[in-house]
């Protein structure tokens, strides 16, 4: 994570700093890294970005013996972790394959790079969000710990600390509403997983309720409806 000097960062500026070392596992999984923002300190600071999230994808697939910085086409990376606990499991059909962003000329790309993308059908968006509504049990199984679960669908502690209040609504990767903040006319146990192009798994345990999106990008939808709106009209009718 620190091996990337000045003149190899992904953009001007963008570098491993000493400041950096004090990243836990928690910080990018909250979106509180600050990895290599010069003026983000770890846990301090509520900030969307995918390197963060990279850093600990390769962490954790490091860990598995699944993914190599030195060499990282030599291993099958981490989408294998989700493949075998995850997809196949469930039943999924859904594949990933391997891409990187634009980055400066020279730039190291086996650190905060080498990214993968999933390519999933709406019926395997549904099949994760039926994990997450059950707690991470599937049928007899349970592949996700229930109590990282809980932990991570509510604000996390770092946004709850020094963000402001129109902040609280992110968890441990999952969009959260235990503050009425993200959708204020839907339930608090409300939770979503959210990707480019709208994709979203919707998760509403109270209701015992799964919707996917897959529409794409939202200036593609002639019906102007945001998410919010989409989702309060489902749950309105639900309710009666």
């Amino acid at each position: 994570m620190m091996n990337i000097p000045p003149d190899l960062g992904s953009r001007p500026g963008r570098f491993a700093f000493e400041k950096d070392r004090a990243i836990t596992f928690r910080h990018p999984a909250s979106q509180t890294s600050g990895y290599i923002k010069p003026d983000q300190y770890p846990g301090k600071h509520f900030h969307y970005q995918t390197y963060g999230i990279n850093i600990i994808t390769h962490a954790i697939a490091t860990v598995f013996g699944l993914y190599d910085s030195k060499d990282p086409d030599r291993l099958p990376g981490g989408h294998k972790l989700i493949d075998d606990r995850i997809r196949d499991p469930i039943g999924a059909c859904c594949e990933s394959s391997g891409f990187n962003f634009d980055h400066s000329p020279g730039a190291k790309t086996n650190i905060p790079g080498n990214k993968f993308s999933i390519v999933a059908t709406s019926d395997d968006m549904a099949g994760t969000g039926v994990l997450w509504l059950n707690g991470g049990r599937w049928l007899d199984r349970q592949l996700v710990p229930e109590v990282y679960l809980k932990e991570a669908t509510k604000t996390n502690q770092y946004v709850l600390a020094d963000s402001p209040e129109d902040q609280w609504k992110y968890g441990l990767a999952f969009w959260v509403n235990d503050h009425g903040k993200l959708w204020p006319n839907l339930p608090r146990d409300a939770l979503a997983a959210s990707g480019a192009g709208s994709m979203q798994v919707f998760v509403c345990p109270s209701l015992d309720l799964v919707v996917t999106q897959t529409p794409g990008p939202w200036e593609d939808n002639d019906k102007g409806l945001n998410q919010n709106e989409l989702l309060t009209r489902i749950v309105d009718a639900m309710c009666g």
